[in-house]
């Protein structure tokens, strides 16, 4: 990706990830902090905490989900380590085996 704060601003980029529940991105550059905000999605990021010798960030991982889908499932995420990030939803009811 190169970057997503640049992209965050492009009309055209934010359209079409919006067309998705759940979305994710990877080589963000974002650092410490970084705040990328999608108005009806929660965002969770994963940055690093100091820029690369080439004056920006490297890596990230940034995993937007519609706000929606939050409001009828849990939600864990677990980032342990700097290369990776899992979440898990949970939806509150169990699956019936006629639609397995």
């Amino acid at each position: 990706m190169e970057g997503l704060s640049g992209k965050m601003k492009n009309i055209n980029f934010v359209r079409y990830m919006t067309q998705f529940h759940i979305f994710a991105c990877v080589e963000t550059w974002g650092i410490k902090h970084s705040d990328f905000q999608l108005a009806g999605y929660t965002v969770y990021n994963k940055t690093k905490e100091k820029a690369s010798k080439y004056g920006h960030a490297s890596s990230g991982i940034s995993v937007f989900i519609k706000d929606s889908i939050l409001k009828k499932n849990s939600c864990v995420v677990s980032a342990q380590c700097s290369d990776a990030m899992w979440i898990k939803l949970s939806h509150p009811f169990k699956l019936v085996s006629n639609y397995i």
